[in-house]
Parts: C-alpha cells; structure tokens; sequence
C-alpha cells in the first residue's frame, strides 16, 4: 500500500511537470495530432485550463471543467476534444 502510495504521488508529479511546461504551440501540435485545428486563443484556454484542472480529468469528475470549456471554446473545437476524451475515458485512460 505505502509503494502503490507512493507510485501515485509520482505519477502525479511527473504529470503536473509535464503540463506546467507545456506551451500554447504544444497544445497546437498535440490537438493537430488528433486531427484538431485549434486557434491560439482555444489553445491558451486550453493550457490554462490543462495547468489549473488537470487533476479533475485524471483521478476527480471533470463536469465543471468540461462545461467551463464548453462555454469558452469554439464549438467545433469543443466537440473534437470532447470525442476524444471520451475515448481516453472509455479506454480507462482517465476519469
């Protein structure tokens, strides 16, 4: 129990890291990957949102973040990202 404890604490620091380094052109590369094309402002609201509420994604409920997204995105764009975080959730990727 202490190494699962443990495993999770740096799992979450290696995942805070990864996004505190992100950049508004990574989150333009990442989205183009999956086939998304996001102007600089959505990806902005993106990685500000990523930065402050990625836990809520990872191991909470995301409901507030997603309608937060919902009303600041490009609808488009919100209904790309949607489609594939329910395919990472129904994959058990995350929450």
């Amino acid at each position: 129990l202490i190494l699962l404890t443990i495993r999770l604490k740096l799992v979450n620091l290696l995942i805070k890291n990864y996004i505190s380094k992100l950049t508004v052109k990574d989150v333009i590369s990442l989205c183009k990957k999956k086939g998304i094309k996001v102007s600089e402002i959505d990806a902005e609201i993106l990685l500000n949102t990523a930065k402050e509420h990625w836990m809520d994604f990872y191991e909470k409920d995301p409901s507030s973040t997603l309608l937060y997204l919902k009303d600041k995105l490009d609808t488009n764009t919100y209904n790309k990202l949607l489609k594939v975080y329910l395919e990472y959730k129904n994959k058990g990727i995350i929450h």
